[in-house]
């Protein structure tokens, strides 16, 4: 009958449509195999060829070492700055810049640092390296970076005491994790913060690179003098300036009248030409 016919026919497709779903589940199942296969040789293949460069990185370090014997301070210094160099332009361009100056904000805020006034410092002290920058070799991004760096954290000592604050900006420096910094950089900051005020101590450069250590006096000069004009913490009181760097020596021109409108920024500056002169720098100012 009709209806006997339909449930046959029905019969029959319930049992073609079982068929075809065990054909595509044992099809999954041999594709999943072979896709764990596949992976599973490529990853025999990158741990093969792992433990070979390894072999072959320690067997050049072997035969390096043979040939050269004891490793030197100076072969230890280079690769410490080849990897930091390495760090360093990884970071430059995977937006390093960016990364460094939140960083330093964000450790400016951690000190309750006067951020206005910060940033007064490292405006005058960007404009002075500007005018000196080809004459005292500081033309690199870098060295304006570390400047502006450290006139932004040259106060983080502060939060502990006013009394030698800058040596505490400079531990504070030293021993904080301040992200997107190689070790160089930001014991070439903590440097820069010391020297600020007081004393160009020599002690204080005794972790600088010795490549680096021309370039930080000549930058902390600049933090110096930018400190001093900005003594009044006034915002906009540093007028346009004209300086000029010979060798070991610095001229200041400031508007005719202004310094003897600010009589007490006149006396830090003849103060601080006496402290220069005992580290071997010569300013004058007009």
């Amino acid at each position: 009958s009709a209806q006997n016919a339909y449930q046959d026919a029905n019969t029959a497709a319930q049992a073609e449509i079982s068929s075809l779903r065990r054909q595509l589940a044992a099809e999954q199942a041999r594709s999943d195999a072979r896709v764990r296969e596949e992976g599973e040789r490529c990853a025999a293949m990158l741990r093969q060829e792992h433990a070979e460069v390894q072999a072959q990185i320690h067997a050049a370090r072997a035969a390096a070492d043979d040939a050269l014997g004891t490793l030197s301070l100076e072969r230890d210094r280079s690769e410490r700055a080849l990897r930091e160099g390495l760090v360093y332009d990884l970071c430059e361009r995977n937006g390093g810049d960016a990364i460094r100056s939140e960083s330093v904000l964000a450790t400016a805020r951690r000190y309750g640092v006067d951020e206005a006034h910060a940033r007064d410092v490292a405006d005058t002290a960007r404009h002075g390296l500007r005018q000196v920058a080809a004459s005292w070799g500081l033309e690199a991004r870098q060295h304006e970076r570390l400047l502006e760096w450290a006139a932004l954290l040259h106060e983080a000592g502060l939060s502990i005491s006013h009394s030698g604050y800058h040596k505490h900006s400079e531990y504070i420096l030293r021993n904080s994790d301040i992200q997107g910094f190689s070790q160089t950089e930001q014991t070439l900051v903590a440097v820069l913060v010391r020297l600020h005020r007081g004393k160009l101590a020599k002690s204080a450069f005794e972790r600088v690179p010795p490549g680096w250590i021309v370039a930080v006096r000549r930058l902390a000069l600049l933090l110096r003098l930018a400190y001093l004009l900005n003594r009044s913490r006034k915002p906009g009181v540093v007028p346009d300036f004209v300086l000029e760097a010979t060798g070991d020596s610095l001229r200041l021109r400031m508007p005719t009248g202004w310094l003897e409108g600010n009589p007490l920024t006149r006396a830090d500056l003849e103060r601080e030409a006496g402290q220069l002169k005992a580290a071997g720098y010569r300013l004058s100012f007009e």
